[in-house]
């Protein structure tokens, strides 16, 4: 049974930013300490008159993707579970 058939539109309305840093091995022998910063979104939406907030894990490219809208597939019987992901239709597979 499919869950999320319900859509809307979500907007980001804050992006964390993070640095994540790690030391990588060069092919020398030494090491190079790499930084990457990471933006994560929460985006609000609303489904039946009562508004949500949804903390993304998909990264978005900057600060500048603040106010970015994107569609959100929920269920509608809990509309607080939402994602960003199409959902996939169902499989029917085996052998008869």
């Amino acid at each position: 049974m499919r869950r999320y058939t319900g859509t809307t539109m979500m907007k980001a309305v804050w992006i964390e930013e993070s640095v994540n840093e790690r030391w990588e091995q060069q092919e020398n022998g030494s090491e190079q300490l790499r930084r990457e910063t990471v933006y994560l979104p929460t985006y609000e939406y609303t489904v039946n008159g009562k508004t949500y907030r949804y903390a993304s894990r998909q990264t978005v490219s900057g600060k500048r993707e603040l106010g970015r809208q994107v569609v959100g597939y929920y269920d509608p019987t809990r509309p607080d579970r939402i994602t960003e992901n199409k959902p996939r239709k169902p499989v029917l597979g085996g052998i008869l």
